[in-house]
């Protein structure tokens, strides 16, 4: 079969189309024919940061939808042809691929109605703002919630979630992105390069100040936006660093959540992985209610994967890029 993997620990330079063995499985593994793929920053980085695990030549890629053509002899929860999609773990052979194995508590069903693109671009963007929100943040109708880079992946998805259980939305990016972020419900947009953001939080909070921040970016004023919280307020932080907040978080009380999805694999018990798939399940039946946008912006051919890789690692695309396989 084809697959994009890496020939050697050099980052995407190395990354390359190839023909490969087809996956093999476990007793508790599918496999998977994979008909869509979708795209994520942490793809690039993880091909940058490798793990141990691996041996070269590797297969990365996480994101997945696709359907069942084999199972293991102890598989109870699915069939042949069964439509399916996954967050695989990124420590084993990745979904960059024609195929892959996936452990059955690892695999999600995918309703008739949900497309394999829409299904592949939810998975990690999706799984993450909605551990977010419904497993880490506790928070009640009303409260207000900031959350920093509101136009990418993960932050389109919580504005949505958000908005969905009733809490008041503050997002903050570039101004270019007000009317996307009003259309998926926002109740305040806030361009991080023009606007007074502690005034603006302020008022849109009545004084109050926010419940919760999200921090989808890293950002070097994520520690400003901190302060802006309550007394006893709450952190989440989807990306890299939390940089200064530490500091802030101890003088005002606040809850700090680190999100890593990645981990429910390297450190999780099944337990967790049950979490995840329940919330995929949840992103699931939204979409296929007409709830939730998954946020596709453009298709591209399987041949085209490392390009789509190179435009999201130079900011070129801030919504998701899907991989047609079949």
């Amino acid at each position: 079969m084809k697959a994009w993997q890496l020939v050697s620990p050099d980052g995407l330079d190395s990354l390359q189309l190839g023909d490969t063995s087809e996956p093999t499985m476990s007793d508790n593994d599918v496999i998977v024919d994979i008909h869509a793929i979708a795209l994520n920053h942490f793809d690039y980085k993880l091909a940058s940061w490798g793990y141990a695990t691996w041996e070269y030549p590797q297969t990365i890629g996480t994101d997945l939808s696709g359907v069942v053509i084999a199972c293991g002899k102890n598989v109870s929860r699915f069939s042949p042809g069964d439509k399916v999609c996954a967050f695989a773990d990124p420590r084993t052979s990745g979904a960059f691929a024609e195929q892959i194995a996936v452990e059955q508590h690892c695999l999600a069903r995918v309703p008739d109605n949900v497309t394999h693109a829409a299904a592949a671009a939810i998975a990690n963007v999706g799984l993450t703002a909605c551990h977010t929100l419904l497993n880490k943040l506790k928070l009640n109708s009303g409260d207000a919630l900031i959350i920093n880079g509101a136009a990418g992946g993960v932050g389109a998805v919580a504005t949505q979630l958000a908005k969905m259980n009733r809490l008041r939305v503050i997002a903050i990016d570039a101004g270019k992105h007000r009317q996307k972020l009003l259309s998926l419900g926002a109740d305040c947009v806030l361009d991080y390069q023009h606007d007074n953001i502690a005034m603006e939080v302020m008022h849109e909070t009545q004084g109050a100040m926010a419940d919760a921040l999200i921090d989808c970016v890293a950002s070097k004023k994520a520690g400003a936006y901190a302060s802006l919280l309550r007394y006893d307020g709450q952190l989440a932080s989807v990306s890299e660093s939390l940089g200064e907040v530490p500091v802030i978080a101890a003088m005002r009380g606040l809850t700090i959540h680190e999100i890593s999805l990645s981990g429910v694999y390297a450190h999780g018990l099944r337990e967790h992985r049950e979490i995840l798939i329940d919330n995929f399940h949840t992103l699931l039946n939204h979409i296929s209610s007409g709830k939730l946008d998954p946020g596709i912006t453009e298709y591209i051919a399987f041949e085209q994967l490392k390009d789509g890789l190179e435009k999201i690692r130079q900011g070129q695309s801030t919504g998701k890029i899907v991989v047609t396989v079949r």
